[in-house]
């Protein structure tokens, strides 16, 4: 029995590969009971998972929602909104109204509802004719909290107006709020990623078949991915139970899972049958003594099994970078990733293995078909091109350096941010309740920026400093960004000084003329008052985040204050995920660097792995700023227009995310190249015929990663797909301009200081 190397297989890998030719029936049963109790699981994963990027641990915003929390009675700091207009009649909503008022007010998770009619502030009543509106406070403590009393309102709002809808076909109503977009996103990030699955499916089967020439052989990698994914999905539902997970993990795990684990499968199944045929000679189709399957599976996972094994640790690796984010988020992205990578690696190394033994010579089928397309017609070609890049190194390097500085060129123009409403799916409940209350001027109502002011000592409504207050308050009118504030000192736009001080000289007859402000803005201590400062419709997120970091420095002298809101929590997320940005980037580094010279026990080889990486994620970023926030064929992927920005995130996850994936092509081709030395000690000759050997397996592979990724870049959510996109062209390029150009050139210039220092000098470049 012999390796491509000349040795005989040994090893824990090798010991693998035949004990998973003798016993195929038992890891195949274990995966089978598996697989039984994972899918239950996994199609309850969704319902558990978070659909905001969670707290920031000591920040700005996660102490002003304390206070709120902590010491204020207010019953809407956990708001939901119900809009309702009738577009076909001029008739009035008031019966339905106050229907919906009894209906809600019913409700365990209600703690108040105020209606146009009992409005306390009349500043908040919609504009006439536009239609009703009912501010309902849940109690919740969290956003997390508010997203579960969404399905009772909504059923509550539905059996009061579906019966009413008959006689009245212009009848409209939505759910809305900063908890209903969080749960409207993870439900609609659940159907979008399995219709990305559903497109993809049917070119990754045209790929491999191409690839295998076998239905047989092209099925097995699609039937790995869906089971990895599978498995994957039910550990994170299990991890959800138990801690906070983002939606956005669900678009990860498949993205990640159907990639790798096709990849691996691939990677497997053509070295299998590469070193089953070497023993077996022209017998493709016929059943193969199982001696020698025992022997081509321990020699496929003693190489390619290893290779894998690597690759998914690299893989994870990279996505071990997101643990250093302060977001829930980017870290539910790493924790998916690599629970997803740990089960395809396991997978591909005990489920696919039995599965191939088994399969024997129908894995051949239809055999006609599998001569015709898996012929040495396309190794000579790569055979052809890998020598053209020995002989001219020099200018294929160059050629691949020019190509990659013009895809990444654009990055240079990056601005950082998030995309406005407009990119958020318009079927959504949420938007379609965020459009009725910008007819309405309430939009703003939703996305307040709360001040929270405290004195010292005594009440902060003493006479002594609502001069003092009434002068923030009217400093912060003077932003044009601001349409109105509501407050102690801000009950109407016309009050001057003297009316408050009148007001809150007798503080028990105070609560009796608008005892809302002591319920709404006053802390039950009386130590802190509530400012919401809301901003007028067209003011954009970044104006918002710029007003919310100015409002501190205008705060009277003497008390303490604090900021809180979707803008401060912005705020936040920008300078918690620039702070991430070293510790991330350098982890995945430094480890990967590790890993690999442990594995090549080569330094110069490590740094090139490296580098070529770093090369291919900034040219995926560099078209994402190109496509997205700059707009050039953002309409293609179905994109309102350019956004302009582009969050925080995106870099960062593709770095992390294409860092370890692009990594299985670099150790695929790496390794193949390293047997090559190891036999022969000829750099030139080693190199030409890694390229040549897996040149068709690396592009097969990546044209279905591409595919893959390509489908979420066309999903509609915009982050998923800059992330889709951005993976897609990067692997893209790392598969065609790195892997077979750049790469090959780059290491028949260095010669035998590849291997340094285990390289022999007297061996031959």
């Amino acid at each position: 029995m012999r390796s491509f190397s000349g040795k005989p297989p040994s090893g824990g890998f090798a010991k693998l590969g035949a004990f998973a030719a003798r016993r195929p029936w038992w890891l195949l049963g274990a995966w089978l009971l598996l697989l039984l109790l994972a899918a239950p699981l996994s199609q309850r994963a969704p319902a558990r998972l978070f659909g905001g990027s969670g707290d920031i641990a000591g920040s700005a915003s996660l102490r002003a929602d304390s206070l709120l929390n902590a010491d204020f009675a207010n019953p809407y700091s956990q708001l939901l909104v119900v809009t309702l207009r009738d577009t076909a009649a001029a008739d009035s909503l008031s019966d339905l109204v106050r229907r919906l008022d009894k209906a809600l007010s019913g409700l365990t998770w209600t703690g108040a509802v105020m209606t146009t009619e009992t409005m306390l502030d009349k500043r908040l009543l919609p504009a006439p004719g536009t239609g009703e509106v009912i501010l309902i406070g849940i109690k919740a403590a969290s956003v997390r909290e508010t997203e579960l009393a969404i399905p009772a309102v909504r059923a509550a709002v539905d059996s009061v107006l579906l019966p009413v809808r008959q006689g009245r076909p212009g009848l409209d109503w939505a759910v809305t709020g900063r908890a209903a977009l969080t749960y409207d996103l993870n439900l609609f990030s659940t159907k979008d990623t399995a219709a990305a699955e559903g497109k993809v499916l049917p070119l990754t089967l045209i790929i491999l078949l191409l690839a295998f020439g076998s239905v047989a052989a092209s099925g097995i990698p699609v039937s790995l991915g869906i089971v990895a994914t599978t498995v994957a999905m039910a550990a994170v539902g299990w991890c959800a139970g138990h801690w906070v997970v983002s939606n956005i993990v669900q678009s990860t795990v498949s993205m990640i899972g159907l990639s790798v684990g096709i990849d691996y499968s691939l990677l497997i199944v053509h070295r299998y049958r590469e070193a089953l045929a070497a023993r077996a000679g022209d017998a493709r189709g016929a059943k193969p003594d199982r001696r020698l399957q025992g022997e081509a599976m321990a020699e496929c996972l003693a190489t390619a099994g290893q290779a894998v094994f690597l690759s998914g640790l690299t893989v994870m690796i990279g996505l071990g970078g997101t643990f250093f984010t302060p977001i829930m988020e980017t870290r539910s992205i790493g924790w998916g990733g690599c629970i997803v990578v740990c089960v395809s690696v396991a997978a591909a190394l005990t489920l696919l293995p039995p599965l191939l033994v088994v399969l024997g010579g129908a894995l051949e089928w239809p055999r006609v078909f599998s001569r015709r397309f898996a012929g040495a017609g396309s190794g000579a070609r790569w055979r052809a091109w890998s020598e053209w890049v020995m002989r001219r190194a020099p200018l294929c390097a160059c050629i691949g350096l020019a190509c990659i500085a013009v895809l990444a060129w654009p990055a240079r123009y990056s601005r950082f941010g998030f995309p406005e409403r407009a990119f958020i799916p318009q079927e959504l409940g949420f938007t379609r309740g965020y459009a009725m209350l910008e007819k309405m001027g309430l939009e703003s109502v939703v996305r307040p920026i709360n001040v929270i002011l405290t004195a010292p000592q005594g009440g902060i409504l003493d006479s002594s400093r609502i001069p003092a207050l009434y002068g923030f308050s009217a400093a912060i009118r003077k932003d044009p960004a601001v349409a109105r504030i509501l407050g102690p000192v801000d009950l109407s736009d016309k009050w001057p000084v003297a009316k408050y001080l009148s007001l809150y000289a007798d503080t028990a007859a105070a609560w009796e003329t608008v005892p809302f402000v002591r319920d709404a803005y006053l802390s039950r201590d009386g130590r802190s008052l509530l400012m919401e400062v809301l901003c007028k419709p067209e003011v954009l997120l970044e104006e918002q985040k710029t007003l919310a970091r100015k409002l501190p420095s205008l705060a009277p002298s003497g008390v303490s204050v604090e900021v809180g809101g979707q803008a401060v929590y912005y705020n936040d997320f920008d300078r918690s995920m620039r702070k991430a940005y070293a510790p991330s980037i350098g982890f995945v580094l430094a480890v990967t660097f590790a890993a690999l010279l442990a594995f090549f026990r080569s330094p110069l080889v490590a740094c090139k792995a490296l580098a070529m990486n770093a090369l291919s994620v900034l040219a995926g970023y560099g078209m994402v700023v190109f496509v997205f926030q700059l707009g050039y064929g953002a309409s293609l992927f179905g994109a309102p227009g350019p956004t302009d920005v582009v969050p925080l995130t995106i870099p960062l996850m593709i770095f992390c995310i294409l860092f370890g994936l692009s990594m299985d092509y670099e150790v695929f081709l790496l390794s193949r190249i390293r047997e090559g030395w190891l036999s022969t000690g000829n750099n030139t000759r080693a190199v030409a015929e890694g390229v040549a050997a897996t040149g068709r397996m690396i592009t097969n592979a990546a044209m279905i990663m591409v595919a893959v990724f390509g489908a979420f870049a066309f999903a509609r959510v915009v982050l998923v797909q800059m992330l889709g996109l951005g993976l897609a062209v990067a692997v893209l390029v790392d598969a065609t301009i790195i892997r077979v150009l750049l790469v090959p050139s780059l290491m028949r210039m260095a010669g035998k200081w590849n291997w340094w220092p285990a390289s022999d000098p007297e061996r031959g470049s």
